[in-house]
């Protein structure tokens, strides 16, 4: 367990796996586009959320999607009790961005 309150301290992972529970089977690409980081260091983000069971990926097509697994739900609802409010601010202006995102 202490691996995976590591990954979800750094404060990208933590939106991300915030953002992929708020949309199910996300696309990489859509993850770009909110959070204007490159593919290589989304993924090394993702990497590691996914080493520690919080999220799974599959292909579907060329790009990769993910999901909160069954052990990541667990810690969306612990999370959900204690997100404060800068961070919750930050998840929804990203859910927003994302609403208007392409689909792949």
């Amino acid at each position: 367990m202490e691996k995976t309150f590591n990954a979800l301290s750094e404060a990208t992972r933590l939106e991300l796996f915030l953002i992929i529970n708020a949309f199910p089977d996300l696309c990489l690409c859509n993850l770009e586009y909110c959070f204007n980081l490159s593919i290589s260091n989304l993924s090394r983000h993702l990497k590691e959320l996914d080493s520690v069971g919080l999220i799974q990926s599959y292909k579907k097509g060329k790009w990769k999607h993910y999901r909160v697994t069954d052990y990541g739900l667990l810690f969306i609802s612990f999370i959900n009790t204690i997100i404060d409010e800068p961070t919750k601010i930050k998840l929804e202006q990203n859910i927003h961005l994302m609403e208007g995102a392409k689909q792949c």
